[in-house]
């Protein structure tokens, strides 16, 4: 796949896919006779996988640490591991915080719902027939 196909199968721009490369981020893209960005099967599951990570808000210089962990084989799997052990615990660590802004707004919200029924009782209330 060319870049442009790619980046717009991720919903990104071209020049996110050249900085994920240019960073280290993916694997460097083959290209085909004429110089293009050729994706392939190996390259688009990597860029999947940046993605998400990216999502779950890992930083950039984590994932160069864990490409490069990558790219220096196996004998690294256990670092590897201890990274995306430690973001683990930072998403857990935002989840029950997002779920406690969720509590806060949803309190917020049912205050504000029943402010409103309220007024509207009053104002039937008051109508004159």
């Amino acid at each position: 796949m060319r870049i442009k196909e790619v980046a717009e199968q991720f919903g990104l721009l071209p020049t996110t896919l050249r900085f994920y490369e240019e960073k280290g981020l993916i694997p460097a893209v083959p290209r085909d006779e004429n110089g293009v960005r050729d994706y392939g099967t190996f390259e688009i599951n990597w860029i999947r996988f940046i993605r998400c990570m990216r999502s779950a808000g890992c930083s950039i210089a984590m994932l160069q640490e864990y490409s490069r962990l990558c790219r220096a084989g196996d004998g690294t799997i256990p670092e590897r591991l201890e990274l995306l052990k430690q973001q683990y615990a930072a998403l857990e660590k935002r989840e029950r915080e997002l779920q406690e802004s969720l509590k806060v707004l949803r309190g917020k919200i049912e205050t504000y719902d029943q402010r409103l029924l309220n007024c509207e009782k009053e104002l039937r209330e008051t109508e004159t027939p």
